[in-house]
C-alpha cells in the first residue's frame, strides 16, 4: 500500500521548482551583458585566424592562402611602425607637392594661353594698321603722281626756251621726276635750250635712274651697262 507524500516533501519539491525558475530568469536578463558585438567578433575571428596561421607555421602546417607573416601588424616592432608612419607622411607630402606643382603648371598654361591670345590680337591690330598705312601711302602717291602729271602738262605746253630757264634752277630731284614723265620730243627740245652743264647733269642722272630701274625689273640679267 502506497504512502501518501508528506507535507514536508511537497514543500521541498515546490522550493526546488521555484529556484530553477528564478535561475533561468536571472540568466535570461544577464545574457546580453555577455554578448560580443559583431565588429569585435569579426576582429576576434581575424585575430584567431592569424593566431591559427601562426600555430600552423609553428606546427609545420601550411598557413591559409593569402597570409603573409611579414605584413602581419602583430609582428611589427616599434621601429617598423615608426618607419611606416614616416613613409605614410612622406607619401602624403609628395602627393601634396605633386598637386601644388600641377596647379602651378595649370596656371602657367592659362597665363601662356592668355598671353598668346593678346599677342595674336596685337598682331591683328598691326596688320590692320599696316594696311591702313599702305592705303594712305598709296593715296598720297596717287595724289603726288597727279600733281606731278599736272606739272608735266604745264611744262610741255610751255615754249622750250621758257621751260629750260625754269629747269636750270629747279631742284634736281623734282626735275628728274618731271623729265621722266615728259614725252621724249618735248624733253629733248627743253634740254637743248638748257645750259650745257645742267643738261649734262640731267642726262647722267636720267641714265643712272634707268639703269637702276632695269636692274630692279630684271634682276636675273644684272645691271645694264
Amino acid at each position: 500500500m502506497m504512502k501518501k507524500p508528506s507535507i514536508l516533501s511537497a514543500t521541498l519539491i515546490g522550493a526546488c521548482l521555484l529556484f530553477s525558475f528564478k535561475v533561468t530568469s536571472i540568466w535570461q536578463e544577464a545574457s546580453p551583458l555577455f554578448a560580443i558585438p559583431s565588429a569585435a567578433a569579426a576582429d576576434g575571428a581575424m585575430t584567431s585566424e592569424m593566431m591559427a596561421d601562426k600555430e600552423s607555421m609553428k606546427s609545420g602546417k601550411a598557413p591559409k592562402k593569402g597570409y603573409d607573416p611579414a605584413l602581419d601588424p602583430i609582428n611589427f616592432g616599434y621601429t617598423e611602425i615608426e618607419l611606416l608612419q614616416e613613409l605614410t607622411e612622406k607619401r602624403e607630402e609628395i602627393e601634396s607637392q605633386a598637386r601644388t606643382r600641377q596647379h602651378e603648371l595649370d596656371m602657367r598654361e592659362k597665363l601662356l594661353a592668355a598671353a598668346e591670345q593678346r599677342i595674336a590680337g596685337k598682331i591683328d591690330e598691326l596688320k590692320e594698321l599696316k594696311m591702313s598705312v599702305e592705303k594712305l601711302i598709296q593715296k598720297i602717291d596717287q595724289e603726288d603722281e597727279s600733281k606731278t602729271m599736272s606739272l608735266v602738262k604745264i611744262y610741255e605746253t610751255m615754249k622750250p626756251k621758257e621751260a629750260a630757264r625754269i629747269f636750270d634752277d629747279l631742284e634736281l630731284g623734282v626735275l628728274l621726276t618731271v623729265m621722266e614723265r615728259m614725252r621724249e620730243t618735248k624733253a629733248s627740245a627743253i634740254m637743248a635750250k638748257m645750259t650745257p652743264a645742267r643738261a649734262q647733269t640731267l642726262t647722267t642722272e636720267l641714265a643712272s635712274r634707268r639703269k637702276v630701274a632695269n636692274a630692279v625689273a630684271n634682276p636675273e640679267k644684272g645691271p645694264v651697262e
